[in-house]
């Protein structure tokens, strides 16, 4: 079996999630995943009888759910043509809290959905529904771009093995972050990366009112690298990688920055990273480095929850 084994897929009306059902294919072929495709088709809002024209809002609503019916109809006849184990299922409310819904009554291990935008000038990859699915979803969300190859040549594992990050309690999530990327490198034949990014405490501080001149500074930038490259470097190796080698990046910088710097100057295919909750918001907010990357990073990501992380999402009368 492979690393995930019940996943539910996001579907909707039209040829958009093409490639989120793909790649849901792909996993099942390779590791045997049973899937769910699920459609959601929103609430009729009350303004909705000004917007739909001359069409009575629940006959416009039954259109659409005609039409998410027969856009599910037809990849579950291609799926199961492929002797794919699947099923199919239809909610009518908000989406990202029915699809939360779902993965908590069914037991869901991965959430695959295609990415709503496009990266441009003023455009971002990844939608709203996108956002609060990898914000508040308790499993692995999986946000494919739409125009993505069929296979991922090159995977990037984002890992923080800084000592704040050890610390916090929340290490475990980097051998889980580096274990899908390793896994999803096997499976499609591509090459696995991680990165790790840092910075000098108040650098520029230290440099102004500090008394470090140039040249110490450079000492100083120079020694705290090599930390990172050591420490990243024992922790890939303590790392079962299942045969494949994973090529090691240290970048100096804003980690949001450098971490979309790189992919868009090594043409990244997939990101693997962690969503970490902001103190005092557990759940509800994703960590500042995760929201910033998000917000203009150009391939698809993979992201994952740290361990006993809560959904602010519950069941009805749970």
């Amino acid at each position: 079996m492979g690393m995930f084994k019940d996943v539910l897929v996001v579907v909707e009306p039209g040829p958009r999630s093409d490639s989120a059902v793909q790649r849901a294919r792909a996993l099942a072929l390779h590791g045997g995943a049973r899937l769910t495709l699920f459609g959601v088709v929103r609430d009729i809002p009350g303004s909705a009888r000004v917007v739909t024209g001359t069409l009575p809002p629940d006959e416009f609503q039954g259109q659409v759910v005609a039409d998410l019916q027969a856009t599910i109809a037809t990849a579950v006849a291609d799926l199961r043509q492929a002797g794919i184990e699947v099923n199919s299922t239809l909610a009518v409310g908000r989406p990202f809290i029915e699809v939360i819904r779902k993965v908590l009554r069914d037991g869901h291990d991965l959430v695959i959905q295609a990415a709503e935008g496009r990266v441009g000038l003023r455009e971002r990859l990844f939608g709203s529904l996108s956002l609060h699915l990898m914000r508040n979803c308790p499993c692995p969300v999986w946000v494919v771009k739409a125009d993505g190859p069929p296979r991922y040549a090159r995977i990037l594992a984002a890992v923080d093995i800084g000592e704040e990050f050890q610390l916090s309690g929340r290490s475990s999530l980097n051998p889980v972050i580096v274990e899908y990327a390793a896994a999803l490198a096997r499976m499609d034949g591509g090459e696995l990366h991680v990165v790790q990014a840092w910075s000098l405490y108040q650098e520029g501080y230290m440099q102004a009112r500090g008394g470090l001149d140039d040249r110490a500074l450079r000492k100083l930038r120079r020694e705290t690298r090599d930390y990172y490259e050591q420490q990243l470097r024992a922790f890939v190796a303590r790392q079962d990688l299942g045969g494949i080698r994973a090529h090691e990046h240290v970048v100096h910088g804003d980690a949001p920055r450098m971490i979309n710097h790189l992919v868009r100057k090594e043409r990244f295919d997939l990101l693997v990273m962690g969503t970490l909750s902001r103190t005092g918001l557990a759940g509800l907010l994703i960590g500042n480095t995760a929201e910033k990357v998000l917000n203009t990073v150009g391939c698809s990501v993979l992201t994952v929850k740290p361990e006993g992380f809560t959904s602010p999402v519950v069941l009805p009368n749970a």
